[in-house]
């Protein structure tokens, strides 16, 4: 009988930048972790692979199995104008495009500069994304005062 909480991922293109390994690879996955990665050229060839780019040739899945990526350049206008986005929707888009860090930038109203206003900007909701305050450089944005 089959595990319900294991899943096969088979013939997906894989990249493994911990290991430095990337290529065409059958992966399972049981409870959240990956149990098993099996290489379809061997592990010398994912290694190679990586070390050559980790670009897919023509013939290889177009479907592919990274890890979480990290977006250093995201709006959540929170505080302020919550009406374009906010800790909620954005964490929950993030999430679905494959995201496990974002990066907030300071240019809210009131601006980002001090520690009471960046808790507040990753108050809220995440959806399993870390979330990172950038502060402003200086009062209000300003250009003036550190």
């Amino acid at each position: 009988m089959t595990d319900l909480l294991t899943t096969n991922f088979a013939d997906h293109w894989v990249v493994d930048p911990v290991a430095g390994l990337a290529g065409v690879a059958d992966v399972s996955v049981a409870a959240g972790q990956v149990v098993s990665v099996t290489w379809r050229d061997g592990e010398a060839a994912a290694r190679a692979c990586w070390a050559a780019g980790a670009n897919p040739g023509p013939s290889d899945p177009t479907v592919a199995l990274l890890p979480a990526l990290i977006d250093l350049h995201a709006h959540f206008r929170q505080p302020g104008a919550n009406a374009s986005e906010d800790v909620e929707s954005g964490t929950r888009a993030a999430a679905h495009g494959g995201y496990g860090t974002v990066a907030l930038m300071p240019n809210t109203e009131p601006a980002a500069d001090n520690a009471e206003t960046l808790r507040a900007a990753i108050a809220g909701e995440r959806h399993g994304v870390q979330l990172l305050s950038i502060g402003a450089a200086t009062v209000g944005r300003a250009g003036t005062q550190d």
